[in-house]
């Protein structure tokens, strides 16, 4: 029999915000650092990270070819965590060789606080 299958791992993942409650519609993008797959995640009303049949995601570790086994092991993954509500974004990098669990947790801007990112302003005055 020839072919490709891969060996995958389960990331469990909640995001909260700083008092530790879960976070709504935080953005968690799940990128493999050689740009083999990256996948983008929107959370829960309880803060978690769910695929499009409400299961936990699951990610390739490494890729089986051929009859005769050959394993081509992936990379590391690049997880990113944010919400546009809050100034900061948590950001870690693990492997899939075994199922996964991470709490991140958010801290959300202060009020009276505008926080302007990706943007390139010319020939203005911010007051």
């Amino acid at each position: 029999m020839n072919g490709t299958h891969y060996d995958v791992k389960t990331l469990t993942m909640t995001v909260n915000d700083s008092a530790g409650d879960p976070l709504e519609n935080a953005t968690v993008m799940v990128k493999e650092v050689n740009d083999k797959t990256s996948s983008v995640f929107l959370t829960n009303a309880s803060g978690q990270v769910k695929d499009l049949f409400g299961d936990d995601p699951v990610f390739p570790y490494r890729e089986i070819t051929s009859n005769t086994p050959t394993y081509s092991n992936w990379g590391n993954y690049e997880i990113t965590v944010s919400h546009p509500d809050y100034n900061t974004t948590d950001i870690r990098t693990t492997d899939f060789t075994a199922d996964r669990s991470f709490v991140a947790q958010l801290t959300a801007n202060s009020n009276g606080v505008t926080t302007i990112s990706n943007s390139t302003i010319y020939d203005s005055t911010i007051y």
